[in-house]
């Protein structure tokens, strides 16, 4: 029968399965293993060349490999007195992935989905918020996720003018 099946050689291609499309795998070595490192998004197809003895024959794989989701950044909040008003917006940038959610919170309450936000990148702040809230974004790409930055919409109370008492201007 021969001496058991080793792996003579690793090839690779980026574009196709076809086997005229394939190159010799960046760092390989005539092992039954080979270890992939430092690719960037996309697909790869990947070819062990084994030498089973008698024949020499190719068993493949493809590697398909998803950027990191990158939360991005928000533009920062706004600051009221009393409550808020409308036209406040606050903008995500810097993304990379799919919107999933807008997420709100007023300390020390834990955030929680703003529902209808999925794709949006850019949020209106409701009038009449009357506490400081803090917003943020979850992104997803692929089987990774994160989350923005967070930007705080500030609602400090209003201030009430006193009233003078007596005395002589």
């Amino acid at each position: 029968l021969g001496p058991p099946a080793t792996a003579v050689g690793w090839i690779y291609s980026t574009t196709t399965d076809d086997l005229d499309q394939y190159g010799p795998a960046p760092g390989s070595t005539a092992s039954n293993t080979y270890n992939v490192t430092g690719l960037a998004p996309g697909t790869y197809y990947f070819r062990a060349r084994v030498n089973g003895g008698l024949d020499t024959t190719d068993v493949s794989t493809t590697i398909i490999v998803t950027a990191n989701a990158v939360g991005g950044t928000l533009s920062s909040g706004s600051t009221f007195c009393g409550t808020t008003t409308a036209g406040s917006t606050i903008a995500l940038a810097g993304h990379t992935g799919t919107i999933t959610r807008w997420e709100s919170r007023v300390l020390p309450a834990a955030f929680a989905p703003i529902a209808a936000t999925a794709g949006l990148t850019v949020y209106n702040v409701p009038a009449g918020i009357t506490q400081t809230t803090e917003y943020r974004v979850f992104v997803e790409n692929g089987s990774c996720n994160a989350y923005s930055t967070v930007s705080t919409v500030t609602v400090n109370p209003d201030v009430v003018g006193g009233t003078l008492a007596g005395g002589a201007l």
